[in-house]
């Protein structure tokens, strides 16, 4: 997987990069116009970073980015909504890292490489990249200024010029006298090699010459990212995605072998259904050989027998005369003139009654559930010394 690594001038307008591949050599180089990687890296420049702390309640972490900025207002000469503050982790004496950046350099920069198809996954301060040993201060030097690495998550830009080493360094040395460094790893070139005798007189550190500092060939892991808050990166990361390729092969499997399954039961239930189909045919047309087309073998042996049931003077339960004769015996212990009308239609009796007490409509609903039947209660009028009910009975348990 190539791996786009750009180092943006201070203005933000120009873009040196290298293309790594994916054993991390560098395959190509140069300035703007950058080619297409997997993945994208961006490195600011130490001049355009402020590494602080400050004591920050505890909450959301989206909603501490939206106060980091007023934490810090007394540090800064910029306005706090001038500055994007990202927020790191949490220090020994409960401050929280904090690196400060012009929100608006970093809008600008940020929209070029979106203009240019470039999106980065992670962008980080240049000054937490040099390695730190133990009890050590990193520095790196270009003859008239550079950068100084504190600590883990510390560090500033340095300017200086002639001999004398940079204030900046003097003043973090002096900050530092209760746990001052052993030594200072000086990371410079040849032609900007300055008087280290009389910085060593100066500071009383031992400075020890390391290679020039090199953006191009440091490891990129740091532990403040630039992309927070409204820089947050949009793109997903899934870099976590081959931890997980056992868990998905199996889950593969597992769902292979249930779709395997529902199909074998569906072709068995399908196959059943067709021989119990075959044997349902088989018996209507033994029993009824002059049918001469078979749709619904079931539907069909059913409309046969009821033919042949009303054929031999035997009526179903719920025909007009089987359901008169059940109710008939009820009705004929209400007082004379109760029934005032009587229905028949599709296997259902309707008849309404008169009641002189509205509580026998209740009653009678009672009665009629006893005697097996189903019942709809239907309107019910009281006027006068009566009450009118309509009663809706099919055959049916109670």
């Amino acid at each position: 997987m190539t791996r786009l690594r750009i180092f943006p001038s201070t203005s933000g307008e120009k873009f040196d990069w290298i293309l790594l591949d994916k054993e991390g050599r560098i395959v190509r180089e140069g300035c703007d116009g950058m080619p297409e990687a997997a993945a994208c890296d961006v490195i600011v420049p130490a001049a355009k970073v402020l590494l602080t702390r400050a004591m920050l309640p505890k909450g959301n972490r989206n909603r501490l980015t939206e106060l980091a900025p007023f934490a810090i207002e007394e540090n800064v000469i910029a306005e706090p909504e001038m500055n994007h503050v990202a927020i790191g982790p949490i220090l020994s004496d409960g401050s929280t890292a904090l690196a400060v950046v012009d929100k608006a350099w970093l809008r600008a920069m940020l929209a070029r490489l979106g203009s240019a198809g470039t999106h980065p996954e992670r962008v980080v301060p240049e000054t937490l990249l040099p390695v730190l040993p133990p009890r050590s201060w990193a520095l790196a030097w270009h003859g008239s200024g550079g950068f100084l690495r504190t600590g883990a998550l510390s560090g500033l830009a340095l300017d200086g010029c002639g001999d004398q080493p940079p204030a900046g360094l003097v003043l973090a040395l002096r900050e530092a006298a209760d746990d001052p460094p052993q030594r200072i790893l000086l990371h410079v070139s040849e032609e900007n090699l300055p008087d280290i005798a009389g910085w060593l007189t100066t500071l009383g550190v031992e400075i020890v010459r390391e290679a020039a500092w090199d953006w191009k060939t440091a490891s990129i892991e740091c532990p403040m990212e630039l992309l927070q808050g409204e820089f947050g990166s949009s793109r997903v990361n899934l870099d976590w995605l081959p931890k997980l390729r056992p868990a998905l092969a199996m889950l593969l499997v597992m769902v292979v072998l249930q779709f395997t399954g529902i199909v074998a039961d569906w072709i068995r239930l399908a196959q059943e259904k067709r021989q119990l189909t075959l044997e349902m045919n088989h018996i209507f047309r033994e029993s009824f050989p002059d049918a001469k087309v078979v749709v619904d073998a079931a539907l069909q042996m059913a409309r046969k027998l009821a033919e042949i049931r009303q054929a031999a003077g035997y009526g179903e339960a719920d025909d007009f005369i089987p359901l008169l004769g059940r109710v008939s015996p009820l009705l004929s212990q209400l007082p004379r003139k109760s029934l005032r009308s009587i229905d028949y239609e599709s296997g259902k009796l309707g008849f309404q009654l008169a009641f002189s007490d509205p509580e026998l409509v209740r009653s009678m609903a009672k009665t009629l559930k006893a005697a097996g039947l189903k019942v709809e209660p239907g309107k019910v009028v009281s006027g006068g010394k009566e009450t009118m009910a309509y009663f809706t009975v099919r055959p049916g348990g109670k």
